[in-house]
């Protein structure tokens, strides 16, 4: 069937339609578009891509993440994974062998780790927080924790989980890195402390961008639209600066220009 194998080239329900009204050539043919023998609604392409999910992948809910992870640690024993519910939110740690060694022989694992959560990436809203450090070939997994929440009590758990799932040499045999960077949550930021007390804690540098420029969309601040990209420029001189000379006089340069003196709590 046409859909389907529209479908296994991976497209969506909404991108299978467009595909089809251009290869079928019913763009201008308003007539050939309004009839679903020929072009099918939106809603009976999504009836169809689910049909075809549920013969071809299961469906949505017949394995859940837990179960998906359960069964995964089955087939690969090598694999550490501990599970763990609280309040009724699950937590669930994966290890694997190679992670083991990043942690084992790579400098890096104990110098600054990524963690950063990608929400809602199944149909239960699980949350995926990755452990990550650089590597000669880009980011190297340390561990994965999977949760049904991201609010601090959860999350505390979820990292304590970490903590004992990659054991008392990890992060280069010093039990805990240098520092951790992460993404703006603050129950993420708070539950990192409590687990790995005394642990510098960064934003990487998009985080920062981004919450720069909200602050300056931020009605309330007052901040002119035609300013707007002027400071967001400064500001970006400044993370981007390669030395310590070059930010400061960056800084200089800023506090010096008409903007900083319209916006002092933007410098301040």
């Amino acid at each position: 069937m046409m859909f389907e194998k529209y479908f296994e080239q991976g497209l969506t329900t909404a991108q299978a339609s467009r595909h089809h009204i251009w290869k079928m050539d019913l763009c201008e043919d308003l007539s050939a578009q309004a009839n679903h023998a020929i072009n099918p609604s939106l809603r009976a392409i999504s009836y169809m891509r689910q049909q075809w999910l549920k013969r071809e992948h299961g469906g949505y809910c017949n394995l859940s993440m837990a179960e998906a992870l359960k069964k995964y640690a089955v087939d690969n024993p090598d694999v550490t994974l501990l599970t763990e519910t609280i309040n009724n939110q699950l937590c669930v740690v994966l290890v694997t062998p190679f992670m083991k060694r990043v942690h084992k022989e790579l400098r890096e694992a104990g110098e600054v780790v990524f963690v950063d959560a990608t929400g809602s990436v199944d149909q239960l809203n699980t949350a995926v927080f990755p452990f990550l450090c650089a590597g000669p070939a880009g980011a190297v997994p340390l561990a994965v924790l999977f949760t049904s929440a991201q609010d601090e009590e959860t999350l505390i758990k979820g990292f304590g989980l970490v903590k004992l799932a990659v054991g008392e040499s990890s992060f280069y045999g010093q039990g805990a890195p240098q520092s951790f960077m992460t993404d703006n949550s603050e129950a993420e930021r708070k539950a990192l402390t409590t687990v790995w007390p005394g642990i510098a804690k960064y934003l990487c540098i998009f985080h920062v961008l981004q919450q720069v420029w909200r602050w300056l969309l931020d009605g309330k601040h007052g901040v002119g639209k035609t300013d707007r990209q002027k400071l967001m420029g400064m500001v970006k001189q400044l993370v981007y600066a390669k030395t310590k000379d070059k930010f400061f006089g960056v800084w200089t340069e800023f506090q010096a220009c008409p903007e900083a003196v319209m916006y002092p709590s933007f410098t301040r």
